[in-house]
C-alpha cells in the first residue's frame, strides 16, 4: 500500500506539468507546436511553481487512489 502511495505521488508529480500544457493546447492549438515547446512559454507567461504545480491537488487525488487500488 505503502509503495501504490509513493508511486502514485511520483507519477503525479511527473505528470502535472505535461497534463497542463496538453490542457493549454487543446484548448488553444496556437499556443505552441507541441507539449515541450508549451511548458517553457507556459512557465515565462505564470511562473515555473505555478505552471508545475497547479493542478497537483487534483491530480493526485484521482492518481493515488488509482495506483494504491490497482496493486
Amino acid at each position: 500500500m505503502i509503495s501504490g502511495i509513493v508511486a502514485g505521488s511520483i507519477a503525479s508529480v511527473a505528470l502535472c506539468p505535461l497534463e497542463a500544457a496538453r490542457i493549454r493546447l487543446v484548448a488553444d492549438p496556437k499556443f505552441a507546436k507541441g507539449l515541450f515547446d508549451a511548458i517553457p512559454k507556459m512557465m515565462r507567461e505564470r511562473g515555473a511553481v505555478q505552471v508545475l504545480f497547479a493542478g497537483l491537488p487534483a491530480q493526485m487525488a484521482k492518481q493515488v487512489p488509482y495506483t494504491v487500488t490497482k496493486q
